[in-house]
Formats: structure tokens, sequence, C-alpha cells
């Protein structure tokens, strides 16, 4: 691990580092600026490097609308639920520039998603269907924008505690849930293991988001 108190967010890494290029990996970073700070992944290698991972989902099992911003966060990982979201704004804070990208994938790294560039104000932690104003500039794989699929929006958070839905890009995820990045199984026996839906016939339930 790498720790500093100059660089909040794994884009700063990336651009203020010094001599050897920086590495995938894990980081310490002063994300909020406090004393404390938060152990990240970096993905410093692909799409231009500079991403820091705010949400691996890989089950619905404990998940709910209470730990989406913050869940098992002293452990970053790919391979286990995880979640910085209720950092991401600060995170996003450190740009000047006026919009901000974001990078979904399912499955595997550069599968079944892409990367959109959304307005620099847009928050990761809205909690309505309505931040759409959103370019798919960079594609992984043959989808299309639906209802069964991944909804042309940034990802918000459903705050309805009946709905499976946690955070998703559905736009009515109380008829169809699809595109679903967080779910909870709410004792669904047909999802419990699994994913939420991600894209109906592609890849269902890819394992990873």
């Amino acid at each position: 691990m790498s720790y500093t108190e100059s660089v909040h967010s794994c884009n700063d890494i990336k651009k203020y580092h010094i001599g050897e290029a920086p590495k995938d990996g894990f980081y310490m970073l002063n994300v909020d600026k406090q004393a404390t700070f938060t152990p990240v992944y970096c993905d410093m290698t692909r799409g231009g490097g500079g991403w820091t991972l705010l949400v691996t989902s890989r089950s619905m099992a404990g998940w709910d609308k209470d730990n989406i911003l913050s869940h098992n966060e002293g452990t970053p990982t790919l391979n286990a639920d995880y979640s910085i979201l209720g950092k991401a704004d600060q995170i996003k804070m450190r740009t000047s520039a006026n919009v901000v990208q974001y990078r979904l994938e399912a499955g595997s790294p550069g599968r079944w998603g892409g990367v959109w560039e959304v307005p620099a104000d847009y928050s990761f932690t809205h909690t309505m269907n309505d931040q759409n104003n959103v370019t798919l500039i960079s594609k992984f794989d043959d989808w299309d924008y639906g209802p069964r699929s991944i909804g042309q929006r940034m990802p918000w958070i459903v705050e309805d505690p009946n709905l499976p839905a946690v955070l998703t890009t559905a736009e009515r995820p109380d008829e169809e849930w699809y595109g679903t990045i967080v779910g909870s199984d709410l004792g669904l026996p047909a999802f419990q293991g699994t994913n939420a839906p991600w894209i109906q016939n592609l890849t269902e339930a890819p394992g990873a988001i």
C-alpha cells in the first residue's frame, strides 16, 4: 500500500505521480481531507487509468438501503461485496472539469457495460431517476439501453425498502429492475446467491458488477 496526504483520489495519483507509473492495487488516500485515511483500490492501467473502485457487487446477501454508502469499507476488493459510495462525491469534487466519468462492467473487467460522461454536478448518491444527461463514450460488448437492460441514466439509490433494487440504472424499478448494480434479496429465493438482474438474455446474473 502507498500512503499519502497530498492526493485524494486514484486520479490524483495518476496525475501527480513522479517517476515510475503507478500500478493497479491498493492505496491509502485522504479522501475527505480529514485525519483519517481510506483504503481504496485503484485501476491504473485500463481506460487511461486513475479509476477509484466505488462498489463491487458479488451477491445480494446483506445489502440494504442503509449500507449502500459504506459496506466492508476497510477491505476494498473486486472479489467480494464492497462499497465506498458515500465518499464518491468527495472524490469527484477534486476535479475542476465540467464533466466526470464513471465506469460500469459486469462479469469481468471490460465486459457488459461501458464508460459514461456526466455533468460534474451530478451526484453518486442521488435518490431519483432523473440524472439522465449521460453520454456513453466507450461501450463494452453489444447491448442496447432498455427496461430490461442498462438504463440511460446515472445509477441512483432506491429508497423504497419494499423494492429489491438498491443501486440501479432502471427508470422504474417497481416494474423492471434490470440494470441494477446492487440489490437486496429480501428473502427472494430465486435470487439468493446471485447478483441483481443486469441484461436480459445476455448476462442475467453476471457474477460480479
